[in-house]
């Protein structure tokens, strides 16, 4: 017996070193609690805390997880000549306490040496490493962050799921005397609003990520032995897509997520039907220097998915004019266009699941949605119009929470409010209104300046995404300024 409990107690002492070799910080002078996600269980396993990518990336592999790499032109596909680039990496597989996960990670690229290099030099306060992952026993996602030191660097777990709603509490909402609009959670709260992972290019064509059938150049820069390795063992993103894709669903099925969801205001909650919380970039399948004739624009860019999904076709020759009439150009290049036709903001994913989401809970019916979506139909992302609506909304749930939206709607002298309630209240409405409002948007889209009007509308929205609330946490914005470059830009 005694000897168990020696045999208990070194067992102990072992462990509790290993967890001390990779220390994971709350701050700089606070360690973070214990978490149950991958990450956190790969470092605490870790002999040595790995102070870079590619430390980490050993200490993945001989945990025997799975990596998929990924990766993006940071400044876009056409415009490699500074070097910035981007993987995302995810690793996958079981822990060895049989625990299935997924890890996502994040890293750079820089010019070093006149070569492409992973930018891992340990500068104080840098970040080199971003990466998020699920933990089990939360039901929600972990955020990290690997930050230099100047002669190493630190771990630090950000916070989680429920932080970054949290942090975007008083988004598109007037906070109360004395707080602030954002919360200082985490960094990550910026981009992550609904606290779970995100590709800004969700659907394909992917217009600056590595693709199997298109792959990124590198313009004259070479690359280091390290990058080369990376770039010989890429996958396609629609991989990383998919991957993302099923994080988002996995976190808004999960129990605690939605119980953290419920307990928050109705103005919350029913935020994504009003307002946009996050976006994603679409585009047309073609470029502009494919031979076809004709084009599609992407229907995500002109209205909401809800509302149906138009195939709208027009030729390449009048976009073309349209790119020099209006003179359009590439910043940093020569170009006057991205890579794909038509690359626009659009309505986010985790927006179109939260709605779709009340409608199946039964919040919200599917009449009333459409019926507020149709506000300011021809805005689908960036409408004020329907998003001033929120303000009607009650602060907290009550089974009359339907009918104070519509008193308080009548109390509000706005054409859009007073067109809302005439819709709300006629049984009707999707078949007398909705249907004739849908045949008259196509209408002017087949008409002879409808390309015109849509490519002023494509401008003006790229414009939006930085003026928008979304832009304006001090912690970050949602589309990286400075960092990433991905509009071309009228003259």
């Amino acid at each position: 017996m005694k000897s168990l409990l020696i045999v208990a107690a070194l067992f102990i002492s072992l462990a509790s070193a290993a967890a001390d070799t990779c220390q994971i910080m709350a701050s700089r002078t606070k360690r973070a609690p214990a978490q149950q996600d991958g990450l956190y269980v790969v470092l605490s396993l870790a002999e040595e805390c790995p102070q870079n990518v590619v430390a980490l990336q050993d200490i993945i592999h001989e945990q025997g997880l799975q990596m998929s790499s990924y990766m993006v032109a940071n400044r876009g596909r056409l415009n490699p000549d500074l070097g910035s680039f981007s993987f995302f990496e995810v690793a996958n597989g079981p822990l060895p306490n049989g625990q299935s996960t997924e890890i996502f990670i994040g890293h750079f690229t820089h010019i070093s040496r006149g070569l492409i290099e992973l930018d891992q030099e340990p500068t104080s306060g840098k970040l080199l490493i971003e990466a998020i992952a699920f933990d089990e026993k939360k039901g929600l996602y972990n955020f990290y962050e690997l930050i230099g030191s100047g002669n190493g660097a630190t771990w630090f777990y950000r916070g989680d799921s429920q932080d970054a709603l949290l942090d975007n509490t008083y988004l598109y909402r007037d906070p109360p005397p004395g707080q602030e609009k954002f919360g200082k959670r985490m960094r990550c709260s910026a981009c992550h609003t609904s606290g779970g992972p995100i590709m800004k290019e969700l659907a394909a064509p992917h217009n600056d990520w590595w693709m199997d059938e298109h792959r990124l150049t590198f313009g004259d820069n070479a690359l280091s032995p390290t990058v080369t390795a990376k770039v010989t063992s890429l996958h396609d993103a629609a991989g990383l897509a998919q991957s993302v894709h099923n994080g988002m669903t996995r976190l808004y099925n999960s129990p605690a997520y939605q119980n953290i969801s419920r307990s928050r205001t109705l103005k919350e909650i029913l935020r994504p039907l009003f307002c946009t919380t996050e976006i994603n970039l679409v585009s047309s399948q073609t470029r502009l220097k494919d031979e076809s004739q004709e084009f599609l624009i992407p229907s995500l860019s002109v209205l909401h998915p809800l509302l149906g999904m138009p195939t709208l076709s027009f030729k390449k020759l009048d976009y073309e004019r349209l790119v020099h009439t209006y003179r359009l150009k590439f910043p940093e290049t020569s170009e006057i266009d991205a890579d794909h036709m038509w690359l626009a903001p659009a309505v986010g994913t985790a927006d179109v699941m939260a709605v779709e989401n009340l409608i199946s809970s039964g919040l919200v019916s599917q009449k009333i949605a459409v019926d507020i979506l149709m506000v300011d139909v021809e805005n689908p992302i960036f409408s004020k119009a329907r998003c001033d609506l929120l303000s009607a909304v009650p602060k907290n749930y009550s089974p009359d929470w339907l009918a104070e939206f519509m008193k308080a709607l009548k109390r509000t002298k706005t054409r859009d409010a007073q067109l809302l309630v005439k819709n709300m209240e006629n049984p009707n409405s999707y078949t007398a209104v909705h249907e004739p409002v849908q045949k008259a948007i196509m209408e002017k889209m087949g008409r002879e300046d409808a390309l015109e009007y849509l490519f002023k509308a494509l401008i003006t929205s790229r414009k939006e995404v930085f003026s928008s609330e979304i832009s304006k946490n001090p912690k970050g914005q949602i589309l990286e300024p400075g960092f990433r470059v991905i509009f071309p830009e009228p003259q």
